[in-house]
Protein backbone atom coordinates (compact mmCIF):
# COMPACT_ATOMS: atom_id res chain seq x y z
CA UNK A 1 0.00 0.00 0.00
CA UNK A 2 1.16 3.30 -1.12
CA UNK A 3 1.05 6.34 1.94
CA UNK A 4 0.10 9.30 -0.08
CA UNK A 5 -0.55 13.28 1.49
CA UNK A 6 -4.23 13.39 2.60
CA UNK A 7 -6.09 15.64 0.67
CA UNK A 8 -9.30 17.96 1.46
CA UNK A 9 -12.54 17.24 0.23
CA UNK A 10 -14.50 19.56 0.01
CA UNK A 11 -17.71 17.71 -0.58
CA UNK A 12 -17.65 16.44 2.97
CA UNK A 13 -17.77 20.22 4.31
CA UNK A 14 -20.71 20.80 1.92
CA UNK A 15 -23.74 21.98 4.43
CA UNK A 16 -26.52 19.42 4.46
CA UNK A 17 -29.34 19.89 2.21
CA UNK A 18 -32.85 20.49 3.70
CA UNK A 19 -36.25 19.13 2.21
CA UNK A 20 -38.35 22.14 0.65
CA UNK A 21 -41.08 20.64 2.97
CA UNK A 22 -39.56 20.55 6.32
CA UNK A 23 -40.96 22.49 8.76
CA UNK A 24 -38.65 21.42 11.49
CA UNK A 25 -35.49 22.55 11.80
CA UNK A 26 -32.57 19.33 11.00
CA UNK A 27 -29.80 19.26 14.10
CA UNK A 28 -26.68 18.97 11.75
CA UNK A 29 -24.95 15.80 11.98
CA UNK A 30 -21.05 15.51 12.23
CA UNK A 31 -18.97 14.93 9.37
CA UNK A 32 -18.30 10.94 9.67
CA UNK A 33 -15.04 10.87 10.44
CA UNK A 34 -12.32 8.48 8.24
CA UNK A 35 -11.01 5.13 9.31
CA UNK A 36 -7.14 5.81 8.34
CA UNK A 37 -6.32 2.93 9.99
CA UNK A 38 -5.65 -0.44 7.02
CA UNK A 39 -6.13 -3.49 7.55
CA UNK A 40 -3.00 -5.75 7.33
CA UNK A 41 -1.82 -6.20 3.62
CA UNK A 42 -3.35 -9.85 1.77
CA UNK A 43 -3.04 -8.18 -1.87
CA UNK A 44 0.05 -7.54 -1.89
CA UNK A 45 2.46 -9.88 0.38
CA UNK A 46 5.66 -9.24 1.12
CA UNK A 47 6.76 -12.17 3.38
CA UNK A 48 9.04 -14.36 0.98
CA UNK A 49 12.12 -16.39 1.89
CA UNK A 50 15.12 -14.91 3.01
CA UNK A 51 18.24 -14.22 0.53
CA UNK A 52 20.77 -17.30 -0.62
CA UNK A 53 23.36 -15.79 1.64
CA UNK A 54 20.75 -16.46 4.77
CA UNK A 55 20.83 -13.85 7.56
CA UNK A 56 21.73 -15.88 10.96
CA UNK A 57 18.67 -14.80 12.59
CA UNK A 58 16.11 -16.02 16.04
CA UNK A 59 13.56 -13.94 18.18
CA UNK A 60 9.74 -14.89 17.71
CA UNK A 61 7.23 -12.21 16.69
CA UNK A 62 5.44 -10.64 19.56
CA UNK A 63 1.68 -11.74 20.35
CA UNK A 64 0.26 -8.21 19.61
CA UNK A 65 1.16 -8.60 16.16
CA UNK A 66 0.01 -11.43 13.44
CA UNK A 67 2.06 -11.34 10.07
CA UNK A 68 0.18 -12.27 7.26
CA UNK A 69 0.59 -15.58 5.74
CA UNK A 70 3.52 -15.90 3.44
CA UNK A 71 2.93 -15.84 -0.02
CA UNK A 72 6.01 -17.55 -1.93
CA UNK A 73 7.58 -16.34 -5.52
CA UNK A 74 7.16 -18.80 -8.04
CA UNK A 75 9.70 -21.44 -9.02
CA UNK A 76 11.00 -19.03 -11.39
CA UNK A 77 11.82 -16.27 -9.94
CA UNK A 78 13.31 -17.63 -6.36
CA UNK A 79 16.70 -16.09 -5.18
CA UNK A 80 19.39 -17.02 -7.43
CA UNK A 81 22.60 -18.98 -6.19
CA UNK A 82 25.00 -15.74 -6.79
CA UNK A 83 24.22 -12.36 -4.80
CA UNK A 84 24.45 -10.13 -7.89
CA UNK A 85 24.53 -10.73 -11.93
CA UNK A 86 28.01 -10.48 -13.51
CA UNK A 87 28.57 -8.08 -15.87
CA UNK A 88 32.09 -6.31 -17.02
CA UNK A 89 31.13 -2.27 -16.72
CA UNK A 90 32.24 -2.08 -20.38
CA UNK A 91 28.96 -3.62 -21.27
CA UNK A 92 26.95 0.09 -20.62
CA UNK A 93 26.72 1.22 -24.12
CA UNK A 94 28.48 4.33 -25.13
CA UNK A 95 27.65 7.94 -24.67
CA UNK A 96 24.65 8.88 -26.55
CA UNK A 97 22.88 5.41 -26.86
CA UNK A 98 20.46 4.23 -24.31
CA UNK A 99 20.93 0.59 -22.83
CA UNK A 100 18.30 -2.03 -24.42
CA UNK A 101 18.87 -5.17 -22.30
CA UNK A 102 18.90 -5.66 -18.54
CA UNK A 103 22.43 -6.41 -18.71
CA UNK A 104 23.46 -2.66 -20.33
CA UNK A 105 20.99 -0.95 -17.72
CA UNK A 106 22.58 -2.35 -14.78
CA UNK A 107 25.76 -1.51 -16.00
CA UNK A 108 25.37 1.71 -16.74
CA UNK A 109 23.71 2.09 -13.36
CA UNK A 110 27.07 0.31 -11.67
CA UNK A 111 29.30 2.98 -13.48
CA UNK A 112 27.29 5.93 -12.84
CA UNK A 113 27.83 4.93 -8.72
CA UNK A 114 31.17 4.58 -9.44
CA UNK A 115 31.76 8.30 -10.92
CA UNK A 116 29.33 9.56 -8.03
CA UNK A 117 31.46 7.68 -5.53
CA UNK A 118 34.43 8.51 -6.86
CA UNK A 119 33.96 12.38 -7.09
CA UNK A 120 33.72 12.59 -10.77
CA UNK A 121 30.13 12.60 -11.63
CA UNK A 122 29.74 13.33 -15.50
CA UNK A 123 26.40 14.83 -14.95
CA UNK A 124 25.03 13.30 -18.75
CA UNK A 125 21.80 14.74 -20.03
CA UNK A 126 21.90 17.69 -18.07
CA UNK A 127 21.67 20.46 -20.67
CA UNK A 128 19.30 22.45 -22.98
CA UNK A 129 19.23 20.38 -26.31
CA UNK A 130 18.45 16.91 -23.76
CA UNK A 131 15.41 19.11 -21.87
CA UNK A 132 13.98 20.22 -25.51
CA UNK A 133 14.49 16.00 -27.06
CA UNK A 134 12.25 15.42 -24.51
CA UNK A 135 9.49 17.44 -25.21
CA UNK A 136 8.67 14.38 -28.29
CA UNK A 137 8.80 11.70 -25.17
CA UNK A 138 10.44 9.42 -23.04
CA UNK A 139 12.88 6.55 -23.14
CA UNK A 140 14.28 5.75 -19.57
CA UNK A 141 16.58 2.74 -18.90
CA UNK A 142 15.36 1.95 -15.62
CA UNK A 143 12.92 1.76 -13.23
CA UNK A 144 14.85 3.05 -9.50
CA UNK A 145 12.35 2.36 -6.77
CA UNK A 146 13.36 3.60 -4.31
CA UNK A 147 12.96 4.73 -0.21
CA UNK A 148 11.85 8.37 -0.17
CA UNK A 149 14.49 9.12 1.91
CA UNK A 150 16.17 12.55 1.08
CA UNK A 151 19.58 11.31 0.94
CA UNK A 152 19.17 8.89 -1.40
CA UNK A 153 18.37 10.89 -4.34
CA UNK A 154 18.71 7.82 -7.60
CA UNK A 155 19.65 10.76 -10.12
CA UNK A 156 22.76 11.87 -7.97
CA UNK A 157 23.71 8.17 -6.66
CA UNK A 158 23.52 7.00 -10.53
CA UNK A 159 24.97 9.98 -12.13
CA UNK A 160 22.13 10.24 -14.60
CA UNK A 161 20.24 12.97 -15.97
CA UNK A 162 16.98 14.18 -17.36
CA UNK A 163 14.98 11.13 -19.07
CA UNK A 164 17.41 8.61 -18.09
CA UNK A 165 15.37 7.05 -15.10
CA UNK A 166 11.74 6.74 -14.16
CA UNK A 167 11.87 7.41 -10.37
CA UNK A 168 9.01 5.68 -7.66
CA UNK A 169 9.74 6.12 -4.31
CA UNK A 170 7.88 5.30 -1.19
CA UNK A 171 8.57 4.87 2.03
CA UNK A 172 10.51 2.13 2.86
CA UNK A 173 10.08 1.32 -0.83
CA UNK A 174 6.70 -0.23 0.02
CA UNK A 175 4.38 -1.64 -3.11
CA UNK A 176 1.14 -0.92 -3.11
CA UNK A 177 -1.48 -0.50 -5.78
CA UNK A 178 -0.29 3.04 -7.18
CA UNK A 179 3.39 2.26 -7.07
CA UNK A 180 3.18 -0.99 -8.79
CA UNK A 181 1.01 0.70 -11.62
CA UNK A 182 3.06 3.30 -11.74
CA UNK A 183 6.17 0.70 -12.23
CA UNK A 184 3.80 -1.30 -14.56
CA UNK A 185 3.31 1.53 -16.57
CA UNK A 186 7.28 2.23 -17.73
CA UNK A 187 7.74 -1.67 -18.40
CA UNK A 188 4.57 -2.23 -20.05
CA UNK A 189 4.54 1.46 -22.40
CA UNK A 190 8.53 2.38 -21.88
CA UNK A 191 9.94 -0.83 -22.42
CA UNK A 192 12.07 -0.10 -19.73
CA UNK A 193 14.79 -3.10 -19.36
CA UNK A 194 15.73 -3.12 -15.61
CA UNK A 195 13.98 -2.34 -12.30
CA UNK A 196 15.90 -1.49 -9.22
CA UNK A 197 15.20 -1.54 -6.26
CA UNK A 198 17.13 0.52 -3.79
CA UNK A 199 17.00 0.33 -0.32
CA UNK A 200 19.48 2.31 2.33
CA UNK A 201 21.40 2.16 5.38
CA UNK A 202 19.32 3.88 8.78
CA UNK A 203 15.75 3.60 6.58
CA UNK A 204 13.59 4.96 9.10
CA UNK A 205 10.65 2.56 7.80
CA UNK A 206 12.56 -0.03 8.74
CA UNK A 207 13.69 1.28 11.99
CA UNK A 208 10.31 2.21 12.86
CA UNK A 209 8.96 -1.57 11.91
CA UNK A 210 11.53 -3.11 13.84
CA UNK A 211 10.41 -0.57 16.89
CA UNK A 212 6.83 -2.03 16.21
CA UNK A 213 8.31 -5.69 16.71
CA UNK A 214 10.19 -5.32 19.66
CA UNK A 215 7.40 -3.11 21.82
CA UNK A 216 4.44 -4.55 20.18
CA UNK A 217 3.11 -1.36 20.09
CA UNK A 218 2.26 -0.29 16.48
CA UNK A 219 1.84 3.48 15.02
CA UNK A 220 -1.14 5.10 14.39
CA UNK A 221 -2.60 6.75 10.50
CA UNK A 222 -1.20 6.84 7.52
CA UNK A 223 2.72 5.31 9.35
CA UNK A 224 0.97 2.26 10.33
CA UNK A 225 0.14 1.28 6.16
CA UNK A 226 4.00 1.73 5.99
CA UNK A 227 4.79 -0.91 9.11
CA UNK A 228 2.41 -3.02 7.86
CA UNK A 229 3.92 -3.12 4.23
CA UNK A 230 7.60 -3.46 6.32
CA UNK A 231 6.64 -5.84 9.40
CA UNK A 232 6.50 -9.52 7.47
CA UNK A 233 10.61 -8.66 6.27
CA UNK A 234 11.35 -8.10 10.08
CA UNK A 235 9.57 -10.66 11.22
CA UNK A 236 11.34 -13.23 8.61
CA UNK A 237 14.64 -11.51 9.62
CA UNK A 238 14.01 -11.72 13.36
CA UNK A 239 12.72 -15.44 13.10
CA UNK A 240 16.06 -16.42 11.19
CA UNK A 241 18.52 -14.56 13.27
CA UNK A 242 19.46 -11.66 15.05
CA UNK A 243 17.53 -9.06 12.93
CA UNK A 244 19.10 -6.33 13.50
CA UNK A 245 18.37 -3.18 11.71
CA UNK A 246 21.00 -3.75 8.80
CA UNK A 247 19.71 -7.63 8.27
CA UNK A 248 16.04 -6.38 7.84
CA UNK A 249 17.29 -3.92 5.29
CA UNK A 250 18.82 -6.35 2.98
CA UNK A 251 15.92 -9.03 4.30
CA UNK A 252 13.15 -6.14 3.21
CA UNK A 253 15.24 -4.97 -0.30
CA UNK A 254 15.68 -8.95 -1.00
CA UNK A 255 12.03 -9.46 -0.04
CA UNK A 256 10.77 -6.37 -2.38
CA UNK A 257 12.38 -7.72 -5.46
CA UNK A 258 10.84 -10.91 -5.23
CA UNK A 259 7.52 -9.67 -4.16
CA UNK A 260 7.35 -7.95 -7.40
CA UNK A 261 6.85 -10.49 -10.55
CA UNK A 262 4.36 -11.93 -7.70
CA UNK A 263 1.70 -8.90 -7.52
CA UNK A 264 2.31 -7.76 -11.45
CA UNK A 265 1.83 -10.21 -14.49
CA UNK A 266 3.60 -7.54 -16.87
CA UNK A 267 7.00 -7.93 -14.71
CA UNK A 268 6.47 -11.78 -14.43
CA UNK A 269 6.17 -12.03 -18.23
CA UNK A 270 9.15 -9.88 -19.26
CA UNK A 271 11.07 -11.38 -16.66
CA UNK A 272 10.66 -14.78 -18.32
CA UNK A 273 11.05 -13.39 -22.12
CA UNK A 274 14.65 -12.13 -20.93
CA UNK A 275 13.54 -8.91 -21.58
CA UNK A 276 13.50 -7.44 -18.12
CA UNK A 277 15.63 -7.68 -15.11
CA UNK A 278 15.33 -6.33 -11.81
CA UNK A 279 17.76 -5.69 -8.76
CA UNK A 280 18.26 -5.20 -5.36
CA UNK A 281 20.46 -2.52 -3.87
CA UNK A 282 21.68 -1.11 -0.63
CA UNK A 283 22.74 2.44 -0.35
CA UNK A 284 25.73 2.94 1.90
CA UNK A 285 25.21 6.63 3.54
CA UNK A 286 28.79 6.33 4.71
CA UNK A 287 30.63 6.24 1.44
CA UNK A 288 28.02 6.19 -1.42
CA UNK A 289 28.07 3.17 -2.92
CA UNK A 290 25.42 0.57 -3.56
CA UNK A 291 25.85 -3.07 -2.83
CA UNK A 292 23.61 -5.56 -4.88
CA UNK A 293 22.08 -8.22 -2.62
CA UNK A 294 19.46 -9.58 -4.93
CA UNK A 295 18.48 -10.24 -8.56
CA UNK A 296 16.21 -11.58 -11.16
CA UNK A 297 16.73 -12.01 -14.98
CA UNK A 298 18.76 -12.87 -17.28
CA UNK A 299 21.74 -10.77 -16.92
CA UNK A 300 23.78 -12.03 -19.98
CA UNK A 301 25.51 -10.41 -22.26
Amino acid sequence: MTTTTPFHDATADAAPQTQPTTVVEQQPTATPGLDLTPAPPATYPVAVPAPARALDLTSGVPVAYQPPVAHQAPVAHQAPVAPAPVVAPSVAPGPGRRPRTPAEAYAALLEGNSRFTGNAPHYPNHHTARRDALTQGQEPFAVVFSCADSRVPPELVFDRGLGDLFVVRTAGHVIGPTSLGTIDYAVENLDTPLIAVVGHASCGAVAATVGAHETGRLPDGNIRALVDRVMPSVTTAKAEGDGTLDECIVQHVHATVHQLPVVSPAIAQRLDAGTLGVVGMVYHLSNGRTEVISHLGDFRI
